[in-house]
């Protein structure tokens, strides 16, 4: 069964926001060694679970551990569920291992698979991450016109994750937030936050970014002027 990326961090965001406050894990400390009182181990135990849900779970979780994690990591690549190997992708992603050609052949493979396109926008990123954008960031860019929310609003996030790294993308962040502006002023409940998500993302490139364009939502909650009364 395939698990799309907005489905699986719904089921997950709750209740990692409360694991990681929990476990006090900040980006200065060192690697820690339980999250949530389990260890790296315990947590890969549950890659082989029957429920797909607790298998990304413990996936991305494994990401909290640092780079001692990047090994089992790796072995998620060849995980049976997207869900899983897209969380593994973004882990490793984020902690950028160099040196390691047979991951990049790996990243390249799941990269290049139409049939997953969440897990190859995943693998794109780590790409960035890994060798640099040129070359891979333009599956980034393309997605953010997909016609699925969830997906648009992730490719935001790694945009954003990648920081002055994803310049060239502005041009095309601006635009999605501008049309999902256009249409929040007709549906405003229909947009899934995919603006929202671009304008992130922009700040997140550029911390000096603006919108240049009026905040629709920021319309509807006006007050409104009494009538006079005749």
């Amino acid at each position: 069964m395939t698990v799309k990326p907005h489905l699986a961090r719904s089921a997950c965001a709750a209740w990692l926001v409360v694991l990681v406050l929990g476990s006090g894990v900040s980006a200065q400390q060192q690697p820690p060694r339980r999250i949530a009182g389990r260890t790296l181990q315990r947590w890969a135990q549950d890659l082989a679970a029957d429920n797909e849900i607790v298998q990304a779970r413990a996936a991305k979780m494994l990401g909290l551990f640092g780079p001692q994690a990047v090994p089992t990591l790796k072995q998620c690549l060849n995980h049976p569920s997207e869900a899983v190997r897209y969380w593994a992708c973004s882990s490793l992603g984020d902690l950028a291992p160099r040196g390691d050609q047979q991951l990049v052949e790996r990243l390249k493979q799941l990269k290049n698979d139409p049939e997953h396109p969440a897990c190859a926008m995943a693998a794109a990123y780590a790409l960035c991450r890994i060798e640099g954008p040129q070359e891979h960031i333009g599956l980034l860019i393309r997605r953010l016109d997909h016609g699925e929310p969830g997906m648009a609003t992730s490719a935001c996030d790694f945009l954003g994750r990648l920081g002055p790294l994803a310049r060239s993308a502005i041009p095309a962040l601006e635009r999605t937030a501008r049309t999902f502006h256009d249409k929040v002023r007709r549906h405003i409940h229909r947009v899934y936050h995919v603006d929202r998500a671009a304008e992130n993302a922009l700040r997140q490139i550029d911390p000096n970014w603006k919108r240049s364009w009026p905040d629709p939502r920021q319309r509807r909650n006006r007050p409104r002027k009494p009538r006079s009364k005749r």
